[in-house]
């Protein structure tokens, strides 16, 4: 280079400013290279390639027993939920456990998945950080039931940056973004997992989330409250899912029940009204004796009215859409034994 630069230099001054300026380019470039690993041929370093970076992509974050620190770290080494809280649950068990299921089971994400009506779910490998921590992206796409103006569906994706401190918890940072929504690029959705181990088998698990914006929006109110909406429905409806997977009741202590849905609540409670009418009318007239033989034959349709309740209540208790099927078949059955008692 100092050959071709002292050339330059006799040949002429424009000649020698022209070759000065080539080498004070290449020299930038060469410099820029060696920081990111990269030879002059363009190819990447021996610190990217090879076994290390192998190792770097990972399938589970979580350290090996042989990594981890002696003793747990103090809860406080995780931070602060966001602004507002979607799920706060403890959980019968252990932190590990948990993020082995919530985190790396593919069974149990694709059934997320499906619950909230995503396709093309694509899950990237964790890729170790510099700071100890890991990194994955997560691509879905997902579709848009409120959304007034623009696309009715578009693809979602998330960054997933976690921090393991085992013996204590866990937490994940998820970083969601929508470019392709109307003004997909100025904002995002942060949500913040935070896991804090209890006593070994049962972990604290709190979910909180925000909405970020990081350029001008004219409707960011609009943006924010839907965004909002969006988390809190979700969540609400993963708790459900998550507490049903562990068999947990999700009011609350005791064995999970399956879900119910709106149809199942409905029948379920018109049988108890029809059930509870058809019992005051049949109490009504055995006490007035208006029924030959009225005593005998009302507390036989009493007996079967009970029957029927207690049908109405175990129907109810499984929260099952079979709730329909023992609606249908206990309104058959009332009208049966209505017809029968008030018949002349």
């Amino acid at each position: 280079m100092r050959g071709l630069l002292a050339l330059g230099l006799g040949a002429s001054p424009i000649v020698g400013g022209a070759v000065a300026a080539v080498i004070v380019l290449k020299l930038r470039k060469r410099r820029r290279n060696r920081q990111q690993g990269i030879d002059d041929d363009g190819n990447a370093g021996a610190d990217e390639v090879g076994e290390e970076a192998a190792e770097r992509d990972i399938d589970d974050p979580w350290p090996s027993q042989s990594k981890q620190r002696s003793g747990s770290r103090a809860t406080e080494d995780l931070a602060e939920p966001l602004s507002t809280v979607v799920l706060d649950e403890t959980l019968p068990i252990g932190e590990h456990d948990l993020w082995r299921l919530v985190m790396a089971d593919p069974e149990f994400q694709s059934s997320v998945q499906k619950l909230n009506k995503h396709r093309e779910l694509k899950v990237g490998r964790w890729h170790m950080t510099k700071d100890g921590g890991a990194e994955r992206r997560v691509k879905y796409i997902t579709s848009f039931k409120k959304q007034m103006i623009g696309p009715k569906e578009a693809q979602c994706i998330e960054t997933h940056s976690c921090t393991m401190h085992p013996g204590s918890g866990w937490q994940v940072d998820v970083t969601v973004q929508t470019p392709k929504v109307p003004y997909g690029n100025t904002f995002h959705s942060h949500l913040r997992w935070l896991a804090r181990s209890i006593d070994g088998k049962r972990t604290q698990l709190k979910i909180s989330c925000e909405v970020v914006f990081t350029g001008t929006c004219l409707v960011k109110g609009v943006v924010k409250r839907a965004s909002m909406e969006g988390m809190k429905e979700s969540y609400a409806k993963y708790r459900v899912h998550l507490l049903e997977h562990l068999k947990v009741d999700s009011a609350g202590g005791g064995a999970a029940e399956p879900k119910q849905g709106n149809g199942g609540r409905q029948a379920g409670r018109l049988l108890l009204l029809l059930l509870l009418g058809a019992l005051l009318t049949i109490a009504y007239f055995a006490i007035t004796g208006k029924l030959e033989g009225g005593r005998d034959t009302a507390a036989h349709a009493l007996q079967q009215g009970r029957t029927l309740l207690a049908a109405a209540a175990a129907g109810l208790r499984q929260r099952t859409a079979g709730a329909q099927v023992t609606a249908a078949a206990g309104l058959h059955a009332l009208r049966h034994q209505t017809a029968a008692i008030v018949a002349p």
